[in-house]
Order: structure tokens, then C-alpha cells, then sequence
């Protein structure tokens, strides 16, 4: 051009600024500004306000903001609406929402149009919406509507977001009848951000009548709009609701479902118990071109699914499916797996995938580090804890609480009640790790078992200064309870117990096991039968152990025919076992029962009409798990073909085939374990 004696103009060179600018080439467009003040032509606001944006889409925060005052004090070029909505923006940006608000002030001197003013007012409100300061927001929307400026619908959007995001979906629906009676026409986003809002809260059929609002007013929903309410019908427990919106979606094709509706599906079916189902969606999913952060979270929903069902080896191939499609796991799915392995005793396997994830440059995190102390804990193997505690803080990850909570409950399991108080007081020193309500259970609870409840008792009375949640105080004080009913001493116990109630904390069906037990060891079954009363009187449903507990009480005072009638009453309200089969071998204390009050066969399962005891299962379909009968003095037990099996020493039945329990043989199912000898079941 230059060449050709065609010489470049102020907008020439603004053009190429601009263009720079936006590439981040920030010094090229300085080099370019000092091309064109030799060559004689003088830069205008525009040339101004493409470098200051530029500087500050950088993060050259303090260089732009400087450039901005040397506009003001040389006075040679007048900044305009856009040079300030500029660097109010970026001001924002840098986290100087003050010094913004300010320069806004000022702007009120200068008789800048409205358009540019109510920009600047926006960026100023969406900035304090994302720091969390909805009230000085909406002071500020309402300083900018008493200076006659007409918010927009993305000034309204903002407000609306900013108040659904801390709960107050309610002011965010006046917000919104305020705008449309002001004949500000809602948006798409804007009725999105309700929908979600209303889902969190767990208000999907508000949500819905919001979608109903939304088409009557001629907005189309999008994906993002039913993203958000599959996800809260899912959250609902709305499995077939959700689940059928999403086949609506498939089939009638007017809006294609992305990568996060999958994902959300995938995991809604994982956490209602049908993974088979979200394995089949995954298999769909491989149709399509999916972006593979997507397919990572959809395999990892599954994987986790499949190891909280116990089915580790599934959860293994699928994971070996998902690297060999070429998808990268990432820090979630190694934990999710390192823990299933953990839990369910392969802790050498878990090690050989740690490995594995940090050949492959996945870092390891606190979490991480965290699952493999508890399992070694659980081992008893605290010094091989303590050396994976010293390789995490070699890594630069910080302990957190979980890690030390882990490592006190470790020692104390191993006896080692001295070590685990001195690091549980010098966590409390150094105070570099809060304490929370578990660990001072946790060191509670391993006193009590270290036989030093006096000091449980002294511990328990510092943190009731501390603002604690109940629940995790109600677990204190059980401890304490527990361990002073097993010393033979429940006066004390009860005594607890009282200070208990009268502090105003709520006793579970636990803390009443714990004196109930004690009481009838010592003989006081009056007392005992009062609390069991008081079980369904504070609104408790008491569980096999209470029941267990106190038909053993009656009988050992040879009150046999009070017992049956309990036992009788425990049937006909077929308890449930809140634990699931957590408590299995009070099962088998409840069989145990049943064959010495009444009769000499029972079945276990899940559906009450079906089933003489009752226990829950999230994951398993059938109305009963097994059969056991007394025959000939023989503990005879048979599978009821269910899903998660019956095993006798590891062994699993075949379903419908009575087999012979011999004495001192592991009865187990699926989830859980006891010994279980002929003498109980006599």
C-alpha cells in the first residue's frame, strides 16, 4: 500500500490495532501506534480504546488503567462512553470492583448516552453478583433505575442469576415480573437460570410451569433448559419421569441431546440402581462424535456405580474399555476405582493403579492419598499410613482433617491410644488443620475403647463450647454412653443421658440400644422397658438390635410370653434395619429368636407381605433373599435366587439348594459378614 504512495489513514492504522489487540500481540499493536505517530497521524479514542482493552484482555490490569489516566490528565483526547465502559470492565475483571464503582460515579458528570451507561452499570453488577455481594448489586440496580436509566434484559439476567445462586429463587421470580411488566422480554438464558434454580431447590414441578411460561411467551427451550430438569427430576428420585423426558427428547428430534444430557441419564440410572441400563446408554453414546471430557465423566458415573455394587472386576473392564478407545481417565476415575478396590480388600491392586496413574502424569490428590491411608488404617498397617502421609506432603499435597482423622482412629484400633492422642493435641496446638465433630468422635470413641472414659468424659465437655453440628455431638455422646454401660457403670450412662436431652440434642434408636443393653445386663428391665417405650413416643423407629435387645432382656428374666408378643409385634410392623445388611448378624439374632419364641423356620428379604424380616437394600429387586430353617438341630439355609448372593465360607449357593450351616461357619451375603455357630440358633 505504502509502497504504491497510497498512504494508511487513522482508521488504517486503527484497523490493524484492533486486529492485534485481539490476537493478544499487545506490543505489535504499541509497535504499530509509534509507526503511526512518525509517520504524522494522531491517534483518536478509538485507537485509545482498542489498546486499553487490549492491555486488560491480557491481564495488564495496572498498564491499561495507566494508559486510561494519562487520557484524562493530558486532556489532548477526550475519553468517550466506551473508553470508560472499558476499563470499568476491566476493572471488574482484576477484581477492583470498587475503583469501578467510583470511576461510575464520575461518568455521572459527563453527559454520556444511556446505552453506554446502563453497560457500565452491568458489568459492575454482574462482577458483585460473582463476588457474592447480591445485596450491593441490588442496591446499585436500584440507584441506576432511580437515575432514569432502563436496565436491559442482561442487566436483569445477571440479578436474577445472582439471586438463584444463593437460594432466593423467590426474589428472582419478582425480579422477573417486574422485567416483563416493564416490557423487558425475558430471554432463553433467562428462563434457564430460573428452571435450574427452581430444580436445585428440588421444585421440578415449578420448574415445569416455568417451561409451560417460557412456550406460551414464544422462547423455545434448549438443551441446557431440559439438562436442568432431568437432572432435578433425577435428583427427585423421578428416575421414570426423568428417563422418559429424555426418550421424548430422542425420539421427537426437535432438540438433539448433547454430551451433559447423556452424562446426566448415565448417572440418574446409576444412582437408581440400573446400571445395566446406563452401560447400554454409554454403548449408544459411542454414535456419536462427543467431546471425550464428556465420555470420561459418563464412564467414570458407571464405574463408580459398579464398584458401590461390589461388581469391581466389571468396574476393571470397563475402565480397561475406556483407555483402550483412547478416552484419558482422569483424577475421579483413578480414585473412584482405587477406592472400590480398597474397600473391598484389594489394597495391592489399588497400590499397582496409583502407580500406573502416576506413570501416566494423572497427579495424584488429597483424596487420593486420603483412600489409601484409611484402607492401610483398616489394616492395621499404620506405618505403612504414615509412609504414604510422608510421600503426599513430599508431593506438595497438604494433609487435610480426613487424613489425621484417619491415621488417630488407625492407631487406636492398634492400641496405640497414646500416639493417637499426642497427634490429635497437636493438631490442636499447632491448629494448622481444624479439628471437625468426627475427629473429636473419632479420639472420643477410641478412648472409650482404650478404657479411658474419664478423659472421653473431659473431652466431650470441652467441645460442647464449640458450634458443632448435632448429629455428629449425638455420636459423641453415644460413645461415651456405650463405653460407661459396658463398665458395668449406667447410672452414669443415664445421667448422660439427661444432661443429653437437656442440652437439646435428640437421641437415635443407637443411643437407645446402648442403655437399653446395659440396663437389662445389670437387671433393671423396668427401666429398660421404659426407654423402649420412649423409642416410639420422641417418633423413633426402633430397629432388629432394640427389638433383639429387648426380647433378650425379657427372656433372661424369664419373661418369655412378654417376649413373644414383642416378637410377634416386631413381625407385624416388619421392622426394617435402617443399616441395610450392615446389621446382618442381628438378623441372625432375630432368627435365633424367632425359632426359641415361636417357630423353627423364617425367610429374609425385602418385601413386608412376603418376608418374615424385613431388610432394606437399595440395589436388590427380589421380595426375599433366603431361607433359614432348624432341622434335626442343623442350620439348613437356602438362596432365594437373589441378586446378591447367599455364601457359606466364601462358597456361594446355588439358588434353592438347602445346604447345611456347619458350627463356626461364615454365613454372609453380598455385603456384609459374621460368624455364626449352632449354639446361637438353638
Amino acid at each position: 500500500m505504502m509502497e504504491k504512495e497510497v498512504l494508511p489513514d487513522v482508521r488504517t492504522f486503527n484497523i490493524l490495532i484492533e486486529a492485534l489487540c485481539k490476537e493478544g500481540l499487545v506490543q505489535e499493536a504499541k509497535d504499530v501506534l509509534r509507526v503511526m505517530i512518525e509517520r504524522g497521524e494522531v491517534p483518536d479514542i478509538v485507537t485509545y480504546n482498542s489498546l486499553i482493552k487490549g492491555l486488560f484482555a491480557q491481564d495488564m490490569f495496572f498498564e491499561g488503567n495507566n494508559l486510561f489516566i494519562k487520557l484524562l490528565t493530558e486532556k489532548q483526547i477526550e475519553p468517550d462512553i466506551y473508553t470508560y465502559a472499558t476499563v470499568i470492565d476491566g476493572l471488574c475483571k482484576s477484581g477492583n470492583t470498587e475503583a469501578a464503582i467510583e470511576l461510575l460515579r464520575n461518568m455521572g458528570k459527563h453527559n454520556f448516552e444511556d446505552h453506554g451507561m446502563v453497560l457500565s452499570y452491568t458489568a459492575i453488577i454482574y462482577n458483585l453478583c460473582k463476588d457474592r455481594m447480591v445485596i450491593d448489586a441490588m442496591n446499585l440496580f436500584a440507584e441506576m433505575t432511580e437515575k432514569g436509566l432502563s436496565p436491559n434484559v442482561v442487566t436483569y439476567n445477571f440479578l436474577i442469576q445472582g439471586l438463584c445462586n444463593f437460594g432466593q429463587w423467590k426474589e428472582a421470580i419478582t425480579l422477573l415480573r417486574e422485567m416483563m411488566e416493564k416490557e423487558v422480554s425475558p430471554n432463553v438464558f433467562t428462563f434457564n437460570v430460573l428452571v435450574e434454580a427452581l430444580c436445585n431447590e428440588g421444585m421440578v414441578r415449578e420448574a415445569a410451569d416455568v417451561i409451560e411460561v417460557m412456550i406460551e411467551r414464544g422462547e423455545g427451550p434448549d438443551i441446557v433448559t431440559y439438562n436442568s430438569l432431568i437432572k432435578g427430576l433425577f435428583a427427585q428420585d423421578m428416575f421414570f419421569e426423568g428417563y422418559n423426558l429424555f426418550i421424548k427428547l430422542l425420539t421427537e428430534k426437535q432438540i438433539e441431546p448433547d454430551i451433559f444430557t447423556y452424562a446426566t441419564v448415565i448417572d440418574g440410572l446409576c444412582k437408581s440402581g440400573n446400571t445395566k441400563a446406563a452401560i447400554e446408554l454409554l454403548r449408544n453414546m459411542g454414535k456419536h462424535n462427543f467431546e471425550d471430557h464428556g465420555m470420561v465423566l459418563s464412564y467414570t458415573a458407571i464405574i463408580d456405580s459398579l464398584c458401590k455394587d461390589r461388581m469391581v472386576g466389571d468396574a476393571m473392564s470397563l475402565f480397561a474399555e475406556m483407555t483402550e478407545k483412547g478416552l484419558s481417565p482422569n483424577v475421579v476415575t483413578y480414585n473412584t476405582l482405587i477406592q472400590g478396590l480398597c474397600k473391598f480388600g484389594q489394597r495391592k491392586e489399588a497400590t499397582k493403579l496409583l502407580r500406573e496413574m502416576m506413570k501416566k502424569k494423572v497427579s495424584p490428590n488429597v483424596r487420593t492419598f486420603n483412600i489409601l491411608i484409611e484402607a492401610l488404617c483398616k489394616e492395621g498397617l499404620v506405618r505403612e499410613a504414615k509412609d504414604v502421609l510422608r510421600v503426599m506432603i513430599e508431593r506438595g499435597e497438604v494433609p487435610d482433617i480426613v487424613t489425621y482423622s484417619s491415621l488417630i482412629k488407625g492407631l487406636f484400633a492398634r492400641g496405640k491410644s497414646f500416639e493417637a492422642e499426642n497427634l490429635f493435641l497437636k493438631l490442636v496446638r499447632e491448629r494448622e488443620v481444624e479439628p471437625t465433630v468426627v475427629t473429636y468422635g473419632t479420639v472420643i470413641n477410641g478412648l472409650c475403647k482404650s478404657g479411658k472414659t474419664k478423659a472421653a468424659i473431659e473431652l466431650l465437655r470441652s467441645i460442647e463450647k464449640q458450634n458443632f453440628d448435632a448429629y455428629g455431638m449425638v455420636l459423641s455422646y453415644n460413645a461415651v454412653i456405650d463405653s460407661l454401660c459396658k463398665d458395668s457403670m449406667v447410672s452414669d450412662a443415664m445421667s448422660l443421658f439427661a444432661e443429653m436431652t437437656e442440652k437439646g440434642l435428640s437421641p437415635n434408636v443407637v443411643t437407645y440400644n446402648c442403655l437399653i443393653q446395659g440396663l437389662c445386663k445389670e437387671g433393671k428391665l423396668e427401666i429398660a422397658r421404659k426407654l423402649f417405650d420412649d423409642v416410639f413416643s420422641n417418633g423413633l423407629q426402633p430397629d432388629v438390635r432394640t427389638y433383639t435387645l429387648m426380647i433378650d432382656g425379657l427372656c433372661e428374666e424369664g419373661f418369655f410370653d412378654e417376649a413373644k408378643k414383642l416378637l410377634v409385634n416386631m413381625e407385624e410392623c416388619r421392622w426394617r434395619s435402617t443399616y441395610g445388611y450392615e446389621h446382618f448378624a442381628e438378623v441372625t439374632r432375630a432368627v435365633s429368636l424367632s425359632w426359641t419364641c415361636f417357630k423353627n423356620m423364617v425367610t429374609v428379604g425385602l418385601v413386608a407381605e412376603k418376608a418374615d424380616i424385613v431388610v432394606t437394600i437399595f440395589y436388590s429387586p427380589g421380595a426375599f433373599h433366603a431361607h433359614i430353617q432348624q432341622n434335626k438341630g442343623s442350620l439348613v439355609v437356602a438362596d432365594l435366587d437373589s441378586k446378591n448372593g447367599t455364601f457359606i465360607d466364601d462358597k456361594s449357593l446355588s439358588p434353592g439348594v438347602a445346604t447345611t450351616v456347619s458350627p463356626g461357619s461364615k454365613l454372609e451375603n453380598v455385603t456384609n459378614s459374621e460368624e455364626l455357630e449352632e449354639s446361637n440358633v438353638e
